[in-house]
């Protein structure tokens, strides 16, 4: 049993989990988002309006996945069994393992070269939809063309290639050596849908006016190109726009005129933000129906002002954000997740801006607090603090969360933890200590916790008390998992009642 630990994802946890019941998954990961996948058979269930919508679709029996902000795909169990030639699919991994019914306690020896939390990222989501395939007409020689789809990706073509059908629903020609290509190309292609220019070498001249003319297009993807502007000929029809990983280096408000229906906006990884007159406040005012906004990694000092009031997910990550404003969150009323993580944020700098009412999810890891933030939203379902500066933890610093279902404090200094610090939270399943210096497991946790992890600390033994006291039914419910690896337990020495109220639980050592 490796004693390796992975960040905690608090938009994962839940969607990774197929042992959790419906109820208890957070009501941020039942909303509406973009359901995407690029590969062989194009982009598959890429709509997603409302969440009304979406609950339609799931209704109607549609197989996939739930979102998935980290990475990759995570597939619907039946479909990845039957592309494993009917193998069961393996367990997900992730920080906190997936809950199994039988009870786990993972015990190792102390190491001292133990590998820190890593970094977690948010991704749109994907959804797996099979279609039957029906092979077009014509197909360009360097292509393969199914059910509209003409996927010409990882070719190395220089070009669009010739002959692509009319007809032709969505067109893949990412990762190609592709430069430009004529503003009336795509004029004829009424049917378009979906274009993926991602991974090319295009340049604002280069692609000039040459998208206005396609009336029906609603997902073009242009990241990883060599772009330093916005495209000022955007189709009024546009759902998602992706421009991340380019050389964006202002946008204005102007720029958004011709598409204001635009669901999902991705332009992280750029320059924006770097000089007074890079993001100014109100720049994406026009975009009425903004759902997700992701600008990460760029140069961002503060908090972007004027945002669209219906935008429900936001991620900033890895900015140059040192204090959020009083008013950064105030006209944004629909807001339920938010990422601050890798920026330079300071209690000082947080102070008790954060009064978005109905934030679910928030991620603060990776930044410079050295105490848990005060007035939380009490609507938080999830929260990450993660690789901060944290020594210690008081039995008043989460009593305001009796909705919080995931809390991460992963690679801080926390060396002790209040008595009842944690009792107060009745909806608390998984708690994640690693990576700290705690010399004793935290005494009185929330009877409704499933999973904790104390891996990597500097605890020497575990009280026979430490997760079941009195008798059965006041001891922790529904208890199944705890990991102690890499710590300084002794396990010839360890009391054996300290487990009692755990049934079938397993005790592994793992070097």
């Amino acid at each position: 049993m490796s004693g390796r630990s992975y960040a905690l994802n608090p938009r994962l946890t839940f969607t990774l989990n197929a042992e959790l019941h419906k109820d208890q998954t957070p009501k941020h990961l039942k909303s509406a988002f973009v359901a995407v996948k690029v590969g062989e058979n194009g982009v598959e269930n890429i709509s997603a309006e409302s969440t009304e919508r979406q609950n339609a679709e799931q209704e109607e029996g549609s197989e996939g996945t739930a979102p998935n902000p980290l990475g990759k795909a995570v597939k619907n169990e039946k479909i990845e069994e039957e592309e494993r030639g009917g193998e069961a699919a393996p367990p997900p991994t992730s920080h906190l393992p997936t809950l199994y019914p039988r009870v786990s306690v993972y015990v190792s020896p102390p190491s001292v070269n133990t590998p820190g939390p890593t970094s977690s990222s948010h991704t749109p989501s994907f959804t797996l939809n099979r279609r039957v395939k029906v092979k077009d007409d014509y197909c360009p020689p360097a292509c393969v063309c199914y059910d509209g789809v003409v996927q010409c990706s990882n070719k190395s073509v220089g070009k669009v290639p010739h002959g692509i059908s009319y007809g032709t629903r969505q067109i893949l020609l990412m990762n190609n050596y592709i430069k430009g290509f004529q503003p009336d190309l795509f004029a004829k292609y009424n049917s378009l849908e979906v274009l993926v220019l991602s991974d090319n070498w295009l340049t604002d001249g280069a692609i000039k006016g040459a998208f206005s003319a396609i009336p029906a297009l609603r997902r073009l993807y242009l990241d990883g190109n060599r772009l330093k502007s916005v495209p000022a000929d955007l189709p009024v029809s546009l759902e998602e726009l992706r421009l991340d990983n380019n050389y964006l280096t202002a946008i204005s408000a102007a720029a958004w005129s011709r598409c204001p229906g635009l669901f999902v906006l991705r332009l992280g990884n750029n320059n924006l933000g770097h000089g007074p007159d890079s993001f100014p406040d109100a720049a994406l005012s026009p975009l009425r129906n903004l759902y997700s906004l992701s600008l990460d990694h760029n140069q961002l000092t503060a908090v972007p002002l004027g945002l669209p009031p219906p935008i429900r997910e936001l991620y900033l990550k890895g900015n140059l954000i040192e204090r959020v404003g009083e008013d950064a969150f105030r006209h944004t009323p629909a807001l339920e997740v938010l990422d601050l993580s890798a920026n330079r944020l300071t209690n000082a700098g947080l102070g008790t801006c954060l009064n978005a009412t109905r934030l679910e999810s928030l991620s603060l890891e990776g930044n410079r607090l050295e105490h848990v933030p005060r007035r939380l939203p009490p609507s938080l379902t999830s929260l990450n603090l993660e690789g901060n500066v944290i020594s210690s933890v008081k039995k008043v610093d989460f009593s305001r969360l009796k909705k919080l279902e995931l809390l991460g404090l992963a690679g801080n200094r926390i060396f002790g933890v209040a008595p009842g610090a944690f009792r107060e939270l009745p909806s608390l399943h998984r708690l994640d200590l690693c990576h700290n210096a705690l010399q004793q497991v935290p005494r009185q946790l929330p009877r409704g916790l499933r999973a904790v992890a104390l891996t990597d600390n500097k605890i020497r033994s575990v009280p026979h008390d430490a997760f079941c006291w009195g008798n059965k039914s006041r001891s922790l419910r529904g208890f199944v998992e705890v990991h102690l690896e890499h710590n300084l337990i002794d396990v010839g020495k360890m009391d054996a009642r300290a487990f009692w109220c755990l049934q079938g639980f397993q005790l592994v050592h793992s070097d």
